[in-house]
């Protein structure tokens, strides 16, 4: 019963707390920042963002997204480090409700595309997929990449079967894992615009 133990301070070396399922990890290499993709329970997905000096709790078991406790329960489990942190972006279950975008089911691992090769409407945006149902989105970055733009998501792309990874390679494209089951029909694909083409390795 954690609501038993004593109040001590935070551990120096747990760096964050309250994560549920994280389901890949992202530095931006322009500012150190850990962007965190955190597959929900019954409500919402999210997204977080995490400074290099840690020393966060992002709200699990008590918070899903912005919805369930109030941010302050956070207190009782890690004293001096704040309120519970907010998701940099979160998304529901089932059908939009409000400002808060919906058709997430299982969000998977994503990062941000700031090759100048790619149009300059799909720069500098994050992308992630959904291990579920194959859909690929994007999002406004904020001006000081801690965080997005609200209700920038935009579809970009969908693919057959689910997401578990996704990457950009050195020759500009944006490289996904897809898991189909049988494993046999598992592969990788890539996208990028269309003067990126493809040439195979010599």
């Amino acid at each position: 019963d954690p609501w038993s133990l004593p109040l001590t301070a935070p551990r120096r070396d747990i760096w964050a707390w309250g994560v549920r399922n994280p389901w890949r990890l992202w530095i931006d290499g322009k500012t150190d920042r850990l962007w965190l993709v955190d597959d929900g329970d019954i409500t919402h997905e999210e997204v977080d963002v995490i400074a290099p000096q840690g020393g966060v709790h992002l709200g699990w078991p008590w918070r899903e997204g912005a919805a369930g406790h109030p941010r302050s329960v956070c207190q009782k489990v890690t004293p001096q480090r704040g309120d519970c942190t907010d998701p940099a972006y979160y998304c529901k279950h089932g059908a939009a409700q409000g400002e808060v975008d919906g058709g997430c089911q299982s969000m998977g691992g994503g990062l941000a595309v700031d090759d100048s090769r790619w149009p300059r409407a799909e720069r500098g945006r994050y992308f992630f997929g959904d291990c579920s149902n194959g859909g690929i989105w994007s999002l406004d970055l904020s001006a000081t990449r801690d965080g997005v733009v609200p209700r920038s998501r935009r579809a970009f792309a969908g693919v057959r079967g689910m997401i578990v990874d996704m990457d950009v390679a050195a020759d500009g494209g944006m490289y996904v894992g897809v898991l189909e089951l049988p494993p046999a029909t598992s592969r990788i694909v890539r996208i990028a615009p269309r003067k990126l083409a493809w040439r195979k390795p010599r």
